[in-house]
């Protein structure tokens, strides 16, 4: 067998698995079984696409040739579904796992939502974000700190479960500078619960916006390179009335709202802070201004929130959709300095907004999607807070 054969029938196995247990559940009776022809192997498979393509290359022109091929992948899936009584045992679980959790959280009142009919889509994005920070020091001086905004642009590909992305800095590559923060997530979109797990990370490349000491009490607008932070963290959403809303259609664009509807939701945000303050790095005189024992104060601290709220979504029309999401949260904090020897336990509050807008025409789709998270720690020793704005814009196709 070929080195083409061996992809092919490779990656055959891989969107069997997947669309096997998609099949056995929203069934697909646009594309009729053929009754005089059977395969019962994966090279008789591949060899039947050969055949497929030779026929069509005589028989038809070249916008069926694609077609044909589908229908055949369809065929020979639904074949194999019949025999899955033989797959090895780690793959039936597989099978029966997708299936119980696509029946438990995938469900929807289809008059109110409405499925896409196709489980894959690519895109091209430019998502733009910046982030802010307040710190007060337990002499009472604060610093509010913020970013300048950056830009990425890239290319998002999934299907199914699947998803493969990249994108570059725009800001970094325009200035020629090493980009110096991150931002990473993974999401999983379904009609009940939404999970986000996230990541980001900024070390230098600040500006102070405002300064207050006691020997100073203005605005100022100067370049500080002293912050290390990172935060690691998991928020996590429940929504009541998941029959007939859908939250994944404003987001994820997996499903069409047919008709404008609401719910309430309950969740958790949990996340871990590493922050670190270099203040020998503040401009010439400003270390002095302001009368702090330590030149580098560290601190990490972990919060655990309860999240209410609500989110609606409006169908503005055939093509269009709006959604927006408030979700507040309160909590507690565990704080852990560092620098003092010192640990803590205080109250937290934070929370979440999202909106999104949608055009969509068939397959194809426009979004703009926005995002603002923050968390403000409440501590008489020290005053910390953070927030992320983000500012997503797309476009694409579902195939």
């Amino acid at each position: 067998m070929s080195l083409s054969r061996i992809i092919l029938t490779f990656t055959f196995a891989i969107v069997c698995a997947i669309a096997t247990a998609q099949t056995h559940i929203s069934g697909d009776s646009n594309h009729p079984l053929p009754d005089n022809e059977e395969i019962d192997t994966l090279e008789g498979f591949v060899d039947s696409i050969d055949l497929a393509e030779s026929e069509a290359e005589r028989d038809v022109p070249d916008l069926m040739r694609l077609k044909i091929w589908e229908d055949g992948l369809r065929r020979k899936i639904k074949e194999l579904k019949s025999n899955e009584d033989q797959y090895p045992k780690f793959i039936r679980f597989c099978l029966k796992t997708y299936r119980w959790a696509e029946k438990t959280f995938n469900s929807y009142d289809t008059t109110y939502v409405g499925h896409t009919g196709k489980h894959g889509k690519v895109r091209l994005l430019l998502d733009n974000w910046a982030d802010a920070y307040y710190f007060r020091m337990p002499n009472n001086v604060s610093l509010t700190i913020a970013s300048n905004p950056y830009s990425n642009l890239g290319i998002q590909a999934n299907y199914s479960i699947l998803s493969l992305s990249y994108s570059h800095d725009i800001t970094s590559w325009i200035h020629g500078n090493k980009s110096k923060h991150k931002k990473a997530g993974i999401t999983l979109w379904t009609e009940r619960v939404y999970l986000d797990f996230y990541h980001w990370s900024h070390k230098g490349q600040t500006v102070i916006r405002s300064i207050s000491a006691p020997k100073d009490d203005t605005h100022h607008h100067l370049y500080y390179d002293g912050l290390d932070f990172s935060a690691y963290g998991v928020t996590g959403f429940y929504f009541f009335n998941y029959k007939k809303f859908s939250f994944p259609a404003g987001y994820n664009l997996s499903t069409y709202q047919l008709k404008s509807q609401g719910s309430w939701l309950a969740g958790m945000i949990t996340t871990i802070y590493s922050d670190k303050f270099d203040l020998t790095k503040l401009p010439e005189g400003w270390p002095e201004k302001i009368e702090f024992e330590y030149e580098k104060y560290s601190m990490r601290h972990q919060t655990f929130t309860l999240v209410g709220g609500y989110s609606y979504n409006w169908v503005l029309g055939k093509h269009w959709h709006f959604n927006v999401t408030a979700a507040p949260a309160i909590g507690l904090t565990h704080a852990r300095y560092i620098s003092d020897n010192q640990h803590h336990w205080n109250s937290t509050v934070g929370g979440r907004v999202m909106s999104s807008l949608t055009y969509y025409n068939r397959q194809f789709f426009v979004a703009a999607n926005g995002m603002f998270r923050c968390h403000y720690m409440l501590d008489d020793h020290v005053g910390f807070a953070t927030g992320i704005a983000n500012i997503q814009v797309s476009t694409g196709v579902r195939f």
